[in-house]
């Protein structure tokens, strides 16, 4: 610690320790943060991706349609024309769940370009997420690590997934804030924040089940307790119910998003020990592996993206030992069953992005790394390079989970 020159008071010496003196100013401390984080990393992703876009692309992409990438084209798709209707038709973009495309179709109203609306609902949505993820670190885990925590997510290697037109950002938003009012005993809210993610992705049918986990811990049982309980659990459900029911009519399956996951992306079910075996094949069988060699830039590109996915899965197990040892069973329910059903599809596919959605990854990098200052330089310096290299990637028209 070193003394400020006129106040007199401690100031710390960590960059992390400095941005949150700064930001201390009475009740705003926890806004401050989140705008200062978000504009951050806006500006980290939107340079690097249009300098790598000038530099490396034979035909360089101008305006906003270098983010209009991957599956942002479909939520964008179904923004501008719906869902495909005809029962004859195998489409597949009823595996995205309405609410983004309902969001950005309404921001369109306005007048305003549909991948500026994403990028726009996208900004608002990430400062509010950012606030009950602030608010979660300071009551759940510790006094002080609201800001530090904030950090890691917006630093996070796939990150650039907060800021593009992907539906992330809403779930995330519904997660933060259904168990934070959760913690707070105020289950109507909870409820609002779980119809939220649950219209938002099939993954938030989990979360619904971490909060009657979180409800049953908390062992308040009265008629004044149930009461609201009960209610918030109405509204969780409602999405999917409306959702189905659409679903029913169109394609006469409600869980026809399952189908279109198969249809479009093979997503099936085999069980924990295959998925988690096929992975390790698409890692370790490459021919060009052995060779010392490879065919084209893209491969060696899927392996490391393959390799990242063991990763984030190995690191969501920790974090569910880590909540489950702080009787956090409804974080720890929550995290288990989406583990179990992304380590149960064919093989990994897109968990570090989902990662962004589960917070207690990120309250877990920032509690361990708190008082690892050197750690902490780390983690945020390789944090930074993963998502400048993401940003890159994805700009390019390269998966990057």
């Amino acid at each position: 610690m070193t003394m400020g020159p006129r106040t007199g008071r401690a100031e710390p010496r960590s960059m992390i320790g400095r941005w949150v003196a700064r930001t201390n100013v009475g009740g705003w401390k926890p806004w401050n943060v989140a705008l200062v984080a978000v504009a951050v990393q806006r500006f980290i992703v939107f340079t690097v991706g249009y300098i790598a876009a000038s530099l490396l692309s034979a035909k360089p992409v101008s305006g906003l349609g270098l983010w209009n990438q991957w599956d942002a084209r479909s939520f964008i798709g179904i923004a501008q024309v719906g869902y495909a209707t005809s029962p004859d038709e195998p489409a597949t973009s009823e595996a995205f769940f309405p609410l983004f495309p309902l969001l950005i179709r309404g921001v369109m109203e306005l007048g305003i370009r549909p991948v500026a609306a994403a990028l726009a609902i996208n900004t608002l949505v990430l400062v509010l997420a950012c606030r009950f993820l602030y608010d979660l670190a300071e009551e759940g885990v510790d006094p002080g690590l609201g800001s530090r925590t904030v950090l890691f997510l917006v630093l996070f290697p796939t990150s650039f997934f907060l800021v593009v037109p992907y539906s992330e950002t809403v779930f995330l938003l519904g997660v933060t804030s259904s168990f934070l009012f959760a913690r707070r005993r105020r289950w109507v809210p909870a409820g609002v924040g779980a119809a939220i993610a649950v219209a938002s992705r099939p993954l938030g049918i989990f979360l619904i089940v971490g909060l009657v986990v979180d409800f049953v811990r908390q062992k308040r049982f009265s008629a004044g307790e149930v009461r609201p309980a009960v209610g918030g659990l109405a509204i969780a459900v409602l999405p999917l119910i409306l959702f189905g029911a659409y679903l029913w009519s169109t394609r006469g399956n409600p869980l026809y998003f399952v189908t279109a996951q198969r249809l479009g992306w093979q997503r099936t079910f085999v069980g924990p020990i295959a998925s988690f075996w096929n992975s390790v094949r698409v890692v370790f069988s490459n021919p060009y592996r052995y060779s010392g060699r490879f065919e084209t830039f893209r491969e060696v590109v899927g392996i490391v993206i393959t390799a990242g996915e063991i990763f984030a899965m190995a690191l969501i197990l920790v974090v569910i030992v880590w909540s489950a040892r702080r009787r956090e069973w409804g974080w720890a329910t929550f995290l288990a069953l989406t583990a179990l059903a992304l380590g149960s599809s064919t093989s990994y596919y897109s968990v570090p992005r989902m990662i962004l959605s589960l917070f207690p990854v990120t309250l877990f990098l920032a509690a361990v790394t708190r008082s690892q200052r050197a750690v902490s330089v780390v983690v945020v310096s390789l944090s930074v390079v993963g998502l400048c290299v993401g940003t890159v990637l994805f700009t390019q028209g390269y998966w990057f989970y």
